[in-house]
């Protein structure tokens, strides 16, 4: 009950959200992609809980999110994330699922983390994973950071891990950070 009142209240979409949040997807996709048809677009409001560690009562700190998922067909759902108080701060994000910790926790758009095997030389891993990946964005003797197909990261870091098993220890999104509250993180569907 008192969670309630802690959300923003939304009853219906404005007029032109739809547009606003494929305008945002598209710019990460660039022209050579097309976006394809809108199948359902959800919205959520995230917000965090902390506790007062002298009097131990729950309070809302000001930072808060408002999540567009704009479901199209794809492996993952294209999500813009606004600062609620600022709808003009946006990011896009890639989220694997409308459950409530992928929502609050959303991967990078387009990034892998692949953790390769000891001893395998930097041309072999970037050989290696040539067929699968855009580019090899960053390189460390254990750790390769990649550009992967937008919003299809996990399903190619399954193939990956499937296909390269002699050179990859495992292929990971790289998902978002969020400061540490207690009791969290919560997201509640607006729409």
């Amino acid at each position: 009950m008192m969670m309630r009142s802690l959300f923003h209240q939304e009853t219906k979409l404005k007029s032109g959200t739809e547009e606003f949040v494929r305008d945002a997807v598209q710019k990460v996709l660039g022209d050579g992609v097309k976006l394809p048809a809108t199948r359902k677009l959800e919205v959520y409001s995230i917000v965090p809980l902390d506790t007062n560690l002298d009097t131990g009562a729950l309070f809302q700190p000001d930072t808060s999110f408002i999540a567009y998922l704009l479901d199209v067909g794809w492996p993952a759902i294209p999500g813009v994330y606004s600062v609620a108080t600022d709808s003009t701060q946006n990011q896009v994000f890639s989220v694997a699922s409308n459950d409530e910790q992928r929502i609050i926790y959303p991967d990078s758009v387009g990034r892998l983390l692949i953790g390769q095997k000891q001893g395998i030389p930097e041309d072999q891993i970037r050989t290696a994973l040539t067929p699968f990946v855009e580019s090899v964005l960053s390189y460390t003797p254990y750790l390769v950071e990649v550009a992967v197909k937008p919003f299809h990261e996990r399903a190619m870091a399954q193939v990956i891990e499937k296909e390269l098993p002699d050179v990859v220890r495992y292929a990971q999104t790289s998902w978002i950070q969020r400061l540490v509250y207690s009791p969290g993180w919560f997201a509640r569907k607006l729409i």
